[in-house]
């Protein structure tokens, strides 16, 4: 059991790690590179809580960064049909596990089943996927042009 505990939490390190590989945008402009900061303090805030043996629910309002990040990649038109299911997931998961929605016995059941780290998994599988994938929407928000090294390819 133990095993499969430090193998999980490397397999985190592992995907923070690729998806912050400073090498891969060394060429885009400045102002992506700011979005992309902002990311990857969304990607680490994740990890962190993932990766800690003590959570409480006061440390998951870090969980916003991500959210921020991500809410215009699931809002706006040319949205990716991927990351909106992953925030939608996130969502659900952590939304419903709330007394007021579900009684007490059931979130309780789904506190102890995970429900809020299963949702900070898919916020960070989703972040990790906005930082990893050519995104013209942060370069278009912006003001910008996407990025010269990226293809800009149909996000549906």
């Amino acid at each position: 059991q133990r095993a499969v505990t430090v193998g999980l939490q490397v397999l985190v390190l592992a995907i923070l790690a690729w998806a912050c590989l400073p090498r891969r945008f060394r060429e885009s402009p400045v102002e992506y590179r700011s979005w992309r900061r902002f990311g990857e303090a969304g990607a680490v805030a994740c990890a962190m809580l993932l990766l800690s043996p003590m959570s409480s629910k006061s440390h998951f309002c870090i969980l916003l960064v991500p959210a921020l990040l991500l809410a215009p990649a699931v809002v706006r038109p040319g949205r990716h049909l991927l990351l909106t299911l992953l925030v939608a997931g996130d969502v659900g998961l952590s939304g419903i596990a709330s007394r007021g929605v579900v009684g007490r016995w059931m979130t309780n059941r789904l506190l102890a089943a995970g429900a809020i780290a299963w949702g900070t998994l898919l916020l960070l599988a989703a972040t990790v996927r906005l930082l990893t994938r050519p995104n013209p929407l942060a370069a278009r928000n912006l003001g910008g042009e996407p990025a010269a090294n990226s293809s800009v390819s149909d996000n549906r």
